[in-house]
């Protein structure tokens, strides 16, 4: 005889809560006269994502459906309050599950539209068998609120596969922000993206990069990334020097430091600064690239010898060029062909400074400027 488990009251409570929640939804749904006319958020589809184009041509007042542009929108006035919302979905297939559970939206093709976009609030009819028509936009909705794992949008993981197609600088900077950079910008000394112009000696650093055998083979958007990147963390400059103990005493002071990784760097600093080189290879902390750098070079920056030894190395592009070479390669594909998507995993993976996506979506729109304007010089 098969035995009945026994469920604790408290669980039970919960379940019994879940059914009577559900009990007066669905007596409401067939009970209430619910509004004709109403507000309703509008889904539109990201496999593939929607696009919708403005039309030159007068309205067609057909009822051919090539006369419509189709979406789904949810009823803020209770007609899809059992249903879970979209932007809940953890991947692209659930979102377009859920959406599709939603009122079909449709607008007629018009010159004089405005076009709808996820998150957009707006005022609709209902004219049956689970069909709302759009009438106008009451209000436009936040992107952040909208962003969905696994490729809403440029600046997310999907870019490493490295065979996106390349897109406009406009492209990145218009997409929605991924849930990475929404809680970035949620955190203190976080601030929203920035557009970063090209430096003026980009030319002049592209050009010993490419004459560098560490790169042989590179494609022009994954140096355009690598570039990027050099630019931000140094204007080219071969020998800057970054991180100050200073700070890191300040962090020791505060708590945030540990007394280990504090000892760490008040012996392994050079000139009192931690960060070295076009790409700021740390040198202090046991995981940083430039300690990696100096162990692999045997050189020992607790000496007064190894220090030395350390700045006369990085005067050698080589020296530096090399060992980049090898740790970005494992992880972007070298022949990446989204300058964009190299850029943002360079900075994410290999330099991940403080608030990293943000720094990533800067330093990849960077790179695609950077792209756009040294096509021939990076090889492309």
């Amino acid at each position: 005889m098969a035995l009945k488990k026994y469920v604790p009251r408290s669980i039970q409570n919960i379940f019994d809560r879940l059914e009577a929640f559900n009990e007066s939804i669905t007596e409401k749904l067939f009970s209430e006269e619910l509004d004709k006319t109403f507000e309703v958020v509008v889904y539109c589809s990201k496999n593939p994502e929607t696009k919708t184009e403005q039309s030159d041509q007068a309205a067609d007042l057909s009822p051919n459906v090539a006369n419509y542009n189709f979406y789904k929108a949810r009823s803020t006035v209770g007609h899809h309050d059992h249903l879970i919302t979209p932007q809940s979905a953890r991947n692209i297939d659930e979102y377009e599950r859920l959406r599709n559970l939603h009122f079909q939206a449709i607008l007629k093709k018009s010159s004089d539209n405005e076009f709808p976009e996820t998150g957009d609030v707006w005022l609709a009819t209902q004219t049956g068998a689970g069909i709302v028509s759009l009438i106008s936009r009451e209000r436009k909705g936040d992107p952040r609120r909208f962003v969905i794992p696994e490729g809403d949008g440029p600046a997310q993981d999907a870019y490493t596969s490295g065979t996106s197609p390349t897109q406009a600088v406009a492209d990145y900077q218009n997409s929605g922000l991924t849930d990475a950079e929404v809680e970035e910008l949620t955190k203190k000394g976080c601030k929203d993206p920035k557009d970063i112009k090209i430096h003026s000696s980009a030319a002049a650093f592209i050009a010993k990069v490419k004459s560098s055998p560490s790169f042989v083979g590179w494609s022009a958007a994954a140096l355009a990334g690598l570039v990027a990147n050099a630019q931000a963390e140094s204007n080219f400059i071969q020998l800057a020097a970054g991180d100050a103990v200073k700070w890191y005493k300040k962090g020791f002071d505060n708590g945030k430091i540990s007394a280990f990784r504090w000892e760490n760097v008040k012996v392994r600093n050079v000139d009192n600064k931690c960060s070295w080189g076009y790409w700021q290879l740390n040198i202090c902390p046991d995981d940083g690239a430039g300690r990696q750098l100096a162990i692999d070079s045997g050189i020992d920056t607790t000496t007064d010898a190894g220090k030395a030894k350390w700045k006369a190395s990085l005067a050698d592009d080589e020296f530096q060029f090399a060992f980049v070479s090898g740790k970005v390669s494992k992880i972007i594909s070298i022949t990446a062909t989204d300058p964009y998507a190299a850029a943002y995993k360079i900075t994410t993976d290999f330099e991940r400074p403080a608030c990293k996506h943000i720094k990533g979506r800067e330093r990849g729109m960077l790179a695609k400027k950077i792209y756009d304007k040294f096509k021939t010089e990076l090889g492309d």
